[in-house]
């Protein structure tokens, strides 16, 4: 058995345990520790820290269904079948509030948003004399 494939199979092994301890990502840093206390250096895990199996999630860790499949691949088995990455939510875009005549100004469309509240000119004025400048009325 070549030292390659020995490493596969050891690395095949941490992360089949991470698998089934219930990891969905592992911390770099951590899958490395367990390398080295089997026996690698960390050299070694460069073989399946690629960037396809990285965490879209979490800065720093990688998707272990991922690592199993770049294991598998390498050792020339089947890929093992991977769930998709949870995507973030879209936020739904701002509904558009139109205001009609009886405003001070008609057909006034503001994008409004939870929390947000349109400005006026006082806020504005109130702002600028904070901060210690005003506008000129030329």
């Amino acid at each position: 058995m070549a030292k390659n494939t020995k490493t596969l199979l050891t690395l095949k092994t941490i992360v089949e345990s991470l698998d089934t301890d219930g990891y969905e990502n592992v911390k770099r840093s951590y899958l490395i520790g367990k390398a080295n206390l089997s026996g690698l250096i960390e050299k070694d895990t460069y073989v399946i820290l690629k960037p396809a199996a990285k965490s879209p999630i979490h800065r720093g860790h990688y998707v272990v269904a991922e690592l199993l499949n770049i294991v598998n691949i390498a050792l020339g088995k089947p890929a093992h079948k991977a769930s998709a990455p949870v995507a973030p939510v879209a936020k739904s875009a701002p509904e558009e509030i139109t205001f009609d005549e009886k405003d001070s100004e008609p057909n006034l469309k503001v994008q409004a948003a939870w929390g947000e509240i349109a400005y006026t000119d006082d806020d504005i004025a109130d702002e600028l004399s904070l901060m210690g400048t005003y506008t000129s009325s030329i």
